[in-house]
């Protein structure tokens, strides 16, 4: 897996301008689950140009995108309480999921790629998409707690497993898609829990973390 061409860097001074027409995509943006989509796809963005800078040894503005993609994953998780219907809310979360599994997967590759300090930063850009996947998922547990307990297998599956990232983002939408087909009414009184363990050696290869029940 890898991210996509992260074009434009923060160094340029063109950089402004694609954050200008980021932000035009969005006003242009009303339905909430494909608003979440374009948050996501900008989060994306951030995490490709902090990969690139990485590689090449310049940190200077690691700090700066790993706040502006926290800040993506959080305007992708508030259109959930821009609709009112269960389903809509439903699909916010599976976007943002499928969306932060994929950059789990992908920010693996490239930590093993880069020098020992930029593989700790790397490492804390893992996981602050964990936090995102894991955030969306509490959220998911409160309106399904059925549909919340069949993404939490599966997502432990995929980070604990180790498994690649070939088809990526394609693959989790689609999953996302049969999600949403298939799930069951949650149980009455369920609960659902989510915690994370973390572990972490600079420049290895392998999952920074794991989901877990308690």
């Amino acid at each position: 897996g890898q991210f996509a061409d992260p074009g434009i860097l923060p160094d340029s001074p063109f950089y402004s301008l694609k954050k200008a027409f980021e932000v035009v995509e969005l006003l242009f943006t009303l339905d909430p689950v494909a608003k979440a989509g374009k948050h996501m796809k900008f989060s994306g963005l951030r995490l490709a140009e902090a990969a690139e800078m990485a590689k090449q040894g310049r940190m200077g503005h690691f700090d700066l995108l790993m706040a502006d993609y926290e800040n993506e994953l959080a305007q992708a998780g508030r259109q959930a309480d821009e609709t009112t219907k269960s389903d809509k809310k439903e699909q916010v979360y599976l976007t943002v999921m499928a969306a932060t599994i994929g950059h789990v997967q992908t920010l693996e590759i490239v930590r093993a790629q880069v020098p020992a300090p930029a593989a700790l930063k790397i490492a804390e850009a893992e996981q602050r998409s964990l936090n995102g996947n894991l955030n969306a998922l509490s959220s998911l547990s409160r309106i399904n707690p059925a549909l919340a307990n069949q993404v939490y297998e599966e997502e432990s599956q995929l980070i604990g497993g180790g498994s690649d990232n070939s088809g990526g983002q394609q693959q989790g939408n689609q999953s996302n898609q049969s999600r949403l087909a298939n799930q069951t009414s949650p149980a009455e009184g369920s609960q659902f829990q989510c915690p994370m363990n973390l572990s972490f050696v600079p420049g290895e290869p392998g999952p920074i973390a794991s989901l877990s029940w308690l």
